[in-house]
């Protein structure tokens, strides 16, 4: 959705965070899948968790949060207790011949989605970051609440864009699952995916209309 002058609002810009961080999880998890069992138990831990706290950080940024680097910490080292119980199951399912990429990407990329929009919920309502796991647990649940409609709302943006804008946007997502790449590069191919999207939103202002509130 748009505002009057055309410029993206919080969840539009939320929307194309999110996504953009779950994929680059998916990517990373479909990846370790072809190590069977250790490769998701262990490879995905530490990627997937790092990108769970650029995406926090990014979100934060839309709310004018500034999170102290110990509060980054502790979240951290409790999204690494969840995501290390993902792990088992996907480490299971990398069993599978043929299947476990596409499994494992599928489990993770829904997993980041619900934590995403369980942080966008959160902040919007001015509160802070998770300190255990339950709270984790809940904020997920919330977000998987809104995570498949406003993943609708995101393909019926993506529907809207010009066919190379949305191959550019599907490379530059892509690119932000180089694990050599630092997190400041990572932020500026998100910020050129928001450009795209802002771009085209200003030549038509109602290409965002089918995008709906989180709250």
């Amino acid at each position: 959705m748009s505002t009057k002058n055309g410029e993206l609002d919080r969840t539009t810009q939320a929307n194309i965070i999110i996504h953009g961080f779950a994929v680059t999880a998916a990517t990373i998890s479909a990846g370790t899948a072809f190590l069977p069992f250790i490769g998701p138990l262990a490879g995905d831990t530490v990627a997937l968790t790092a990108t769970t706290i650029a995406m926090t950080v990014s979100l934060g940024n839309l709310f004018g949060k500034k999170f102290e680097e110990g509060a980054l910490w502790a979240f951290g080292a409790v999204v690494s207790g969840m995501l290390f119980g993902v792990g088992l199951a996907k480490g299971f399912a990398s069993l599978i011949p043929g299947a476990g990429s596409a499994i494992n990407a599928t489990i993770t990329f829904t997993l980041h989605e619900a934590i995403g929009w369980g942080l966008f919920l959160l902040f919007e309502r001015g509160g802070d970051l998770p300190q255990t796991r339950a709270e984790l647990e809940r904020l997920r649940e919330k977000g998987g609440k809104v995570a498949e409609r406003e993943r609708q709302a995101y393909e019926r943006m993506m529907s809207k864009l010009p066919a190379d804008a949305r191959q550019e946007v599907e490379h530059l997502e892509k690119r932000m699952a180089d694990k050599s790449l630092s997190e400041s590069d990572k932020q500026a191919l998100l910020a050129k995916i928001m450009a795209i999207f802002e771009k085209h939103n200003n030549e038509s202002v109602d290409l965002f209309q089918g995008s709906t509130s989180a709250s």
